[in-house]
Parts: C-alpha cells; sequence; structure tokens
C-alpha cells in the first residue's frame, strides 16, 4: 500500500491511512498479564553475551522498545532480556542477513509458478533499488532535505533495479499470468519513471487476459485519464462494473510468509521476514483503488457513473479491510440504504475494536511468541485473501 497520493487522488490518503492505522494495532497480539502461577513459570533472564551467542547480534540491533533502562523484554526462543538503554524503537537492520526470507525467496524464484517466480523478482527489484538508496545517502550528507538530491537518489535506484526489472517484465510479457503482468506493471510505474518496461506489460493486457476482475480495467481507466481520454476511462470503468471479482494482485507479495522458510525460522529471523515482508507490501502502489476513489468518491456522477461505483463498491466490500472502508464511503455517495451502510460499518467497528485489542502496548511485544505467532496468521491470512473471514471467525470465538 503506498498512501502517497497520485494524480491529485488525496482521498484515498485518508482511507489508507485508516487502514494502515488499523493494521499497526492489529499485527501483534500481545502476552496477557500473567498471574502467580504463570509468574512461576516465567523465564529466566538471559544475559547479553547469550542474545550475542544465540542470534549473532547485539541487543541494540534488536527491535528496540520505548523502554527506559533496566527493564526487560521478552524474546521468543530465549527468555527475557534487559534493556541496556532508551533507544530508537524503529527496527534496526543488522548482520547476518535475512536468511529466512532470502531462503523463500531463492525457493519462489526457481518456481515453475510463473506468479511465483514474479514475487521473487519484484522483491529482488526493491532489495536493489534499496541498497543503492542506502549507498547514494551515505554519501551525501543532507541529501533528505533536497529535493533535488531526492529525485537523483530515485533515478540511481530505478537504475540499480533496472536488470531484474527488466527480467521480470520479460517473463511477464511472454506469459499469460495475469499476477505476473500485475507486479511487473506496478513495478514498472514505481520505479522505472523514464525508463522503458517491455511493450507487452500493460494494463490493456492485463484486462485482456483478466476480463472478469474489476481492478485491471481501474487501472486501464487510470491510464486513460492519465492522457486525458475521458471516453476510454468512462468505458473501463463500465466494464469493472460488469466485472466478478477484485484482484490487485497485490496481496500476492504477502506469499513469503506462507513459505516453510519463514514459518520454521528462528524467532528473530521470522521478526525480521515478517518486517521486510510487510514492508514491501506497504508500499504497493493501490492504482486501482486510488482510480476507484477518484472516479467515485471525488469526480463529479452523473447516473451512469453512479450506478456503476455503487456496483464496484459492492464488489470490495468484503476484499479487504482497505475495501471495507471505501465501499462504505462510496455507498453513502451513491445512496445506499441507510441500514445497510450502518451494519456494515457496526461490522466494521466491531472489527476495530477486536484488532484494537490484541495491539501491542510495546513494540518489543513483536518479540514474545504469542507476537509472532499472531503476526504470522494476520499476514497469512491476508496473504490467502480471508482477512475479513478471519476475522469474523475469530469474533465469533472471542464471544
Amino acid at each position: 500500500m503506498n498512501i502517497r497520493s497520485e494524480g491529485g487522488n488525496v482521498g484515498l490518503v485518508a482511507v489508507i491511512v485508516t487502514v494502515v492505522l488499523l493494521l499497526a494495532a492489529a499485527v501483534i497480539n500481545r502476552d496477557d498479564v500473567l498471574g502467580p502461577h504463570d509468574q512461576a513459570r516465567r523465564p529466566s533472564m538471559a544475559s547479553l553475551p547469550q542474545v550475542e551467542a544465540v542470534y549473532g547480534r547485539s541487543i541494540s540491533e534488536l527491535p528496540q522498545p520505548l523502554r527506559s533502562a533496566g527493564s526487560v523484554v521478552d524474546v521468543c526462543g530465549l527468555g527475557q532480556v534487559e534493556v541496556a538503554s532508551r533507544v530508537d524503537p524503529v527496527p534496526v537492520r543488522a548482520n547476518p542477513p535475512p536468511v529466512a526470507l532470502q531462503a523463500a525467496l531463492a525457493e519462489m524464484e526457481g518456481s515453475d509458478k510463473i506468479s511465483e517466480r514474479a514475487v521473487g523478482l519484484y522483491y529482488g527489484a526493491m532489495a536493489a533499488a534499496k541498497a543503492a538508496r542506502k549507498v547514494a545517502y551515505s554519501g551525501s550528507s543532507g541529501c533528505r532535505e533536497s529535493d533535488s538530491c531526492l529525485d537523483n537518489v530515485q533515478q540511481i535506484a530505478a537504475l540499480a533495479a533496472q536488470p531484474i526489472r527488466q527480467q521480470l517484465a520479460m517473463i511477464a510479457g511472454q506469459s499469460n499470468d495475469p499476477a505476473a503482468i500485475a507486479l511487473a506493471l506496478n513495478l514498472c510505474k514505481e520505479q522505472a519513471t523514464g525508463l522503458k518496461c517491455d511493450e507487452r506489460v500493460t494494463a490493456a493486457r492485463w484486462a485482456h487476459l483478466d476480463p472478469d476482475n474489476a481492478a485491471a480495467w481501474m487501472h486501464v481507466a487510470a491510464e486513460a485519464e492519465a492522457r486525458a481520454d475521458s471516453r476510454a476511462a468512462t468505458e473501463a470503468i463500465a466494464r469493472a462494473a460488469a466485472a466478478s471479482r477484485f484482484d490487485d494482485y497485490g496481496r500476492t507479495l504477502l506469499s513469503p510468509i506462507d513459505t516453510s522458510a519463514v514459518r520454521s525460522a528462528a524467532p528473530i529471523e521470522r521478526f525480521y521476514a515478517q518486517a521486510d515482508i510487510s514492508a514491501v507490501w506497504m508500499k504497493w502502489p493501490d492504482t486501482a483503488y486510488g482510480q476507484m476513489t477518484k472516479s467515485c468518491l471525488i469526480d463529479a456522477l452523473d447516473e451512469s457513473k453512479r450506478s456503476a461505483c455503487s456496483t464496484l463498491a459492492q464488489l470490495i466490500v468484503d476484499e479487504s479491510m482497505l475495501g471495507r472502508t471505501l465501499s462504505i464511503a462510496i455507498g453513502k455517495r451513491t445512496n445506499w440504504p441507510a441500514e445497510r451502510v450502518q451494519s456494515l460499518r457496526a461490522e466494521q467497528v466491531r472489527f476495530e475494536r477486536f484488532l484494537s485489542t490484541e495491539g501491542p502496548i510495546d513494540q518489543a511485544d513483536r518479540l514474545t511468541c504469542s507476537g509472532l505467532d499472531s503476526m504470522q496468521r494476520l499476514l497469512t491470512q491476508r496473504a490467502r485473501g480471508g482477512e475479513l473471514r478471519d476475522l469474523r471467525h475469530r469474533l465469533t470465538g472471542a464471544t
């Protein structure tokens, strides 16, 4: 999910920020307060040398809590570790490299399935761009405060990722796999400003191969509006409304979480894999939702477009938490019955409250075994497209 506005699409920012905040509250399940019996079974304090011996990194290199010196962090598989000082809570990448995620991606890049190979290459391109940005920033102090320098860094990053991006575009262009085309198309838009991708990687080809997918047609509409072709955009929105499903394939970027390499990884490596996978997924451009927001919440609606937008909102109402938020907003604008809007919103509030009860008091809770398991479950269900289904199931079990 990319929360940057695109083409004046400021409405999407508010929608996505809401869901990002909900996701942040949901990703980790903290331990319950321990009673006297549980306290007796609590693991003993681990020393800093033990941390380094087991994980090959110092406590300062682990994800850090907003806690004062002398407090403790529960680390799954190790026990309690004392915090040496109050530090920045942002996790710091350290050596050794993220072996669990690398193993998962290597497996995917060697897969016979085009879509899995595409995911591996997508991550490879993102990693190459990230490494190039890091080098560029390190060689230019104050670069982050200069727009021209930031533009140069982005161009350097795009060039560094170009060989892998072109490989992804090539396999997508040669295949008839809609997911691979969607991944290549979005990566080209995200990274390759001014750089050409395979001419077969287009929204039109995606829609041709995936005609019953509204997300593909919303990409076609976005491209039509970018070239000021309002007639083609209107036609694409009508095709989107006639589709029976919505899948922009962004959730395929979460698929490495469901591999044996990540599931069976050591706790800290699993944490880093979860964090890296989430970071890549959160940068997904969300072009389809963005175009839907512009067309249905910002632009003027005639009767035909109002009907199309209402249908699209129905299509995404159970797609995800983001889909639910956007569908309610569109439903209100397209005159859905007040009772239906209230019912959908009431269920969403229940989802939000349930997720908030699982939110961490402290970032350090992400290192507990229950925290890792909760994050694994959340990302796995989202990757499988069952986010709201899983929430309903868990709500039923909690009552």
